[in-house]
């Protein structure tokens, strides 16, 4: 795959055919399964739920509400210790009410 594609590309396709449980594939199938919404009309709180994908069943949130949470919250922090997210916008994140469809 390296070879045609960059590692952009790679990851896009991941995301758009990696299993998230409950019938959901790719993110726009995670999005309209666990949010009834598209991606593009989701926030970044729900956007960085692609955590959920490393261990699909384990942080399935309709199942494992909790688990999905501490995984949430270790995505975030991995995100502002890379740069990615600042502390203040992940706090932001942190208090928009999670609502699954």
């Amino acid at each position: 795959m390296e070879r045609s594609l960059g590692k952009r590309e790679i990851l896009e396709q991941y995301f758009n055919r990696a299993y998230y449980g409950n019938g959901a594939v790719g993110s726009g199938g995670r999005s309209q399964r666990y949010f009834g919404k598209s991606a593009a009309t989701l926030g970044q709180a729900r956007r960085s739920s692609g955590g959920l994908a490393a261990r699909s069943r384990g942080y399935d949130p309709l199942v494992h509400r909790n688990a999905a949470m501490v995984r949430r919250t270790h995505v975030l922090d991995l995100m502002v210790q890379r740069g990615f997210l600042s502390s203040e916008k992940r706090q932001r994140i942190e208090r928009e009410p999670i609502a699954l469809h």
